[in-house]
Protein backbone atom coordinates (compact mmCIF):
# COMPACT_ATOMS: atom_id res chain seq x y z
CA UNK A 1 0.00 0.00 0.00
CA UNK A 2 1.15 3.49 -0.37
CA UNK A 3 3.89 4.69 2.18
CA UNK A 4 2.64 2.03 4.82
CA UNK A 5 3.46 -2.08 5.05
CA UNK A 6 2.12 -4.70 7.22
CA UNK A 7 3.44 -8.17 6.93
CA UNK A 8 2.32 -10.95 9.44
CA UNK A 9 2.06 -14.98 9.82
CA UNK A 10 1.48 -17.75 12.35
CA UNK A 11 2.85 -20.98 11.83
CA UNK A 12 1.87 -24.58 13.62
CA UNK A 13 4.78 -27.13 13.90
CA UNK A 14 5.73 -30.39 15.62
CA UNK A 15 9.56 -31.87 16.00
CA UNK A 16 9.60 -35.01 17.45
CA UNK A 17 12.11 -37.25 16.99
CA UNK A 18 14.98 -38.99 19.18
CA UNK A 19 17.71 -37.26 17.71
CA UNK A 20 18.57 -33.46 18.31
CA UNK A 21 21.42 -33.28 15.76
CA UNK A 22 25.11 -32.54 15.62
CA UNK A 23 25.12 -30.36 18.97
CA UNK A 24 23.64 -31.32 21.94
CA UNK A 25 21.53 -28.43 23.66
CA UNK A 26 21.86 -29.27 26.78
CA UNK A 27 26.02 -30.28 27.09
CA UNK A 28 27.26 -27.89 23.82
CA UNK A 29 29.05 -31.67 22.53
CA UNK A 30 29.46 -31.48 18.90
CA UNK A 31 29.01 -34.80 17.21
CA UNK A 32 29.43 -34.72 13.32
CA UNK A 33 28.59 -37.99 12.20
CA UNK A 34 29.94 -39.40 15.62
CA UNK A 35 27.12 -40.05 18.07
CA UNK A 36 27.04 -42.40 22.00
CA UNK A 37 23.20 -41.70 21.47
CA UNK A 38 22.65 -45.08 20.57
CA UNK A 39 25.56 -47.14 21.71
CA UNK A 40 23.79 -48.71 24.52
CA UNK A 41 19.95 -49.35 24.93
CA UNK A 42 20.25 -47.24 28.25
CA UNK A 43 20.69 -44.35 26.14
CA UNK A 44 17.97 -45.17 23.57
CA UNK A 45 14.78 -45.77 26.25
CA UNK A 46 13.38 -42.73 26.76
CA UNK A 47 14.41 -40.65 23.72
CA UNK A 48 11.90 -39.98 21.40
CA UNK A 49 9.60 -37.10 22.08
CA UNK A 50 9.63 -33.04 21.29
CA UNK A 51 12.82 -32.46 20.40
CA UNK A 52 14.75 -29.69 22.21
CA UNK A 53 13.92 -26.54 19.45
CA UNK A 54 10.60 -27.90 19.14
CA UNK A 55 8.27 -24.71 19.43
CA UNK A 56 4.66 -25.40 18.52
CA UNK A 57 3.41 -21.90 17.90
CA UNK A 58 4.88 -18.99 16.35
CA UNK A 59 3.48 -15.76 15.72
CA UNK A 60 5.14 -12.59 14.28
CA UNK A 61 3.86 -9.36 12.57
CA UNK A 62 6.00 -5.92 11.30
CA UNK A 63 4.74 -2.76 10.19
CA UNK A 64 6.47 0.30 9.03
CA UNK A 65 5.24 3.77 7.72
CA UNK A 66 7.14 6.45 5.98
CA UNK A 67 6.74 10.11 5.36
CA UNK A 68 7.45 11.44 2.13
CA UNK A 69 9.27 14.78 2.80
CA UNK A 70 9.57 15.49 -1.03
CA UNK A 71 12.97 17.25 -1.15
CA UNK A 72 13.50 17.02 2.73
CA UNK A 73 13.87 13.58 2.75
CA UNK A 74 12.06 10.25 3.82
CA UNK A 75 11.23 9.58 7.80
CA UNK A 76 10.30 5.99 8.59
CA UNK A 77 8.66 4.62 11.79
CA UNK A 78 8.53 0.64 11.77
CA UNK A 79 7.73 -2.07 14.50
CA UNK A 80 8.12 -5.64 15.05
CA UNK A 81 6.44 -8.27 17.76
CA UNK A 82 7.48 -12.35 18.11
CA UNK A 83 6.16 -14.65 20.17
CA UNK A 84 6.63 -18.08 20.95
CA UNK A 85 6.31 -21.23 22.52
CA UNK A 86 8.59 -22.19 25.26
CA UNK A 87 11.12 -24.74 24.62
CA UNK A 88 10.64 -28.75 26.27
CA UNK A 89 12.48 -29.66 29.61
CA UNK A 90 13.11 -32.90 30.02
CA UNK A 91 14.66 -34.90 33.05
CA UNK A 92 18.09 -36.48 32.34
CA UNK A 93 20.42 -38.60 34.70
CA UNK A 94 23.95 -39.87 34.07
CA UNK A 95 25.20 -43.27 32.42
CA UNK A 96 28.68 -44.95 34.28
CA UNK A 97 30.33 -44.62 30.50
CA UNK A 98 29.18 -41.78 28.58
CA UNK A 99 28.53 -39.53 32.11
CA UNK A 100 26.08 -36.60 32.89
CA UNK A 101 23.10 -36.28 31.15
CA UNK A 102 23.05 -39.21 28.98
CA UNK A 103 19.94 -40.86 30.35
CA UNK A 104 16.38 -39.94 29.96
CA UNK A 105 14.94 -40.39 33.10
CA UNK A 106 11.05 -40.57 31.56
CA UNK A 107 10.29 -39.90 27.97
CA UNK A 108 11.89 -36.52 26.03
CA UNK A 109 10.02 -33.30 27.30
CA UNK A 110 8.25 -35.00 30.37
CA UNK A 111 9.30 -31.95 32.29
CA UNK A 112 6.43 -29.73 30.54
CA UNK A 113 8.04 -26.33 28.80
CA UNK A 114 9.68 -23.22 29.46
CA UNK A 115 7.34 -20.05 29.90
CA UNK A 116 6.45 -18.75 26.41
CA UNK A 117 8.32 -15.56 25.65
CA UNK A 118 7.63 -12.56 23.53
CA UNK A 119 9.92 -9.67 21.57
CA UNK A 120 8.76 -6.20 20.72
CA UNK A 121 11.02 -4.04 18.76
CA UNK A 122 10.70 -0.25 17.31
CA UNK A 123 12.93 1.42 14.62
CA UNK A 124 12.70 5.11 13.51
CA UNK A 125 15.01 6.51 10.27
CA UNK A 126 15.41 9.61 8.54
CA UNK A 127 16.88 9.41 5.04
CA UNK A 128 18.20 12.99 2.87
CA UNK A 129 18.85 13.03 -0.67
CA UNK A 130 22.03 14.04 -1.50
CA UNK A 131 23.55 15.11 -4.81
CA UNK A 132 24.94 13.07 -7.29
CA UNK A 133 22.21 10.14 -6.42
CA UNK A 134 23.70 9.60 -2.95
CA UNK A 135 21.40 9.00 -0.19
CA UNK A 136 22.19 9.42 3.74
CA UNK A 137 20.09 7.41 6.47
CA UNK A 138 20.40 7.64 9.98
CA UNK A 139 17.97 4.80 11.92
CA UNK A 140 17.55 3.88 15.76
CA UNK A 141 16.42 0.30 16.67
CA UNK A 142 15.01 -0.67 19.88
CA UNK A 143 15.46 -4.08 20.57
CA UNK A 144 13.12 -5.67 23.51
CA UNK A 145 11.31 -2.89 23.87
CA UNK A 146 9.42 -3.82 27.37
CA UNK A 147 12.81 -5.84 28.61
CA UNK A 148 11.00 -9.33 28.61
CA UNK A 149 13.14 -11.51 30.67
CA UNK A 150 11.57 -14.79 29.92
CA UNK A 151 13.69 -18.24 30.54
CA UNK A 152 14.75 -19.92 27.44
CA UNK A 153 16.42 -23.35 28.63
CA UNK A 154 16.47 -24.75 32.37
CA UNK A 155 18.81 -27.11 33.96
CA UNK A 156 17.69 -30.57 32.50
CA UNK A 157 19.79 -32.66 34.89
CA UNK A 158 17.17 -33.84 37.43
CA UNK A 159 20.00 -36.36 39.05
CA UNK A 160 23.97 -36.55 38.93
CA UNK A 161 23.83 -40.34 39.93
CA UNK A 162 24.43 -43.13 37.55
CA UNK A 163 20.66 -43.76 36.80
CA UNK A 164 18.03 -46.42 34.93
CA UNK A 165 15.33 -45.22 32.69
CA UNK A 166 11.91 -45.44 33.85
CA UNK A 167 10.24 -46.52 30.53
CA UNK A 168 7.39 -44.79 29.73
CA UNK A 169 7.33 -43.24 32.80
CA UNK A 170 5.37 -39.92 34.10
CA UNK A 171 6.58 -37.22 36.65
CA UNK A 172 4.94 -39.65 39.24
CA UNK A 173 7.27 -42.10 38.64
CA UNK A 174 10.47 -40.66 39.80
CA UNK A 175 10.20 -41.85 43.70
CA UNK A 176 10.68 -45.29 42.11
CA UNK A 177 13.77 -44.43 39.95
CA UNK A 178 16.78 -46.24 41.01
CA UNK A 179 20.61 -46.31 40.22
CA UNK A 180 22.42 -48.21 38.23
CA UNK A 181 24.38 -50.67 40.75
CA UNK A 182 27.53 -49.97 42.26
CA UNK A 183 28.94 -53.17 42.01
CA UNK A 184 27.83 -54.55 38.89
CA UNK A 185 26.33 -51.74 36.38
CA UNK A 186 25.42 -54.71 34.02
CA UNK A 187 22.55 -55.47 36.59
CA UNK A 188 18.92 -53.87 35.91
CA UNK A 189 19.19 -51.56 38.77
CA UNK A 190 20.14 -51.39 42.63
CA UNK A 191 17.59 -50.97 45.09
CA UNK A 192 19.09 -46.95 45.84
CA UNK A 193 16.31 -44.23 44.65
CA UNK A 194 17.92 -41.54 42.13
CA UNK A 195 18.93 -38.70 44.30
CA UNK A 196 17.50 -35.20 42.82
CA UNK A 197 20.06 -32.87 42.27
CA UNK A 198 18.66 -28.98 43.91
CA UNK A 199 19.75 -27.01 40.76
CA UNK A 200 17.23 -29.22 38.31
CA UNK A 201 14.83 -27.02 36.56
CA UNK A 202 17.40 -23.56 37.37
CA UNK A 203 16.88 -20.64 34.69
CA UNK A 204 20.52 -21.14 32.70
CA UNK A 205 19.75 -18.99 29.47
CA UNK A 206 17.29 -16.03 29.04
CA UNK A 207 15.91 -13.42 26.05
CA UNK A 208 18.51 -11.23 24.89
CA UNK A 209 17.87 -7.53 27.58
CA UNK A 210 16.55 -4.58 25.89
CA UNK A 211 19.20 -2.88 23.77
CA UNK A 212 19.43 -0.09 21.48
CA UNK A 213 21.33 -0.07 17.47
CA UNK A 214 22.33 2.87 15.53
CA UNK A 215 23.08 2.85 12.12
CA UNK A 216 24.54 5.42 9.61
CA UNK A 217 24.03 4.42 5.95
CA UNK A 218 25.22 5.68 2.82
CA UNK A 219 23.44 4.75 -0.34
CA UNK A 220 24.94 5.26 -3.78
Amino acid sequence: AKNWMVVGNYTYSRLIGNYDGYVDPLTGAINLGASSQYDLPELVRNSYGPLSTNTPHRFRVDGFYSFDLAEAGRLTVGSSFRYQSGYPISLRAANNRYGLGTVYLLPRGAGGRVEANYNWNLSVSYAYPLPKELELEVAVRWFNVTNAKAALRVDENYSFDNSRAVAGGDLSDLKHAKQQSSTNPSDFFSRTVVTPQGNYGVRTAFQNPTAAQFDVILRF
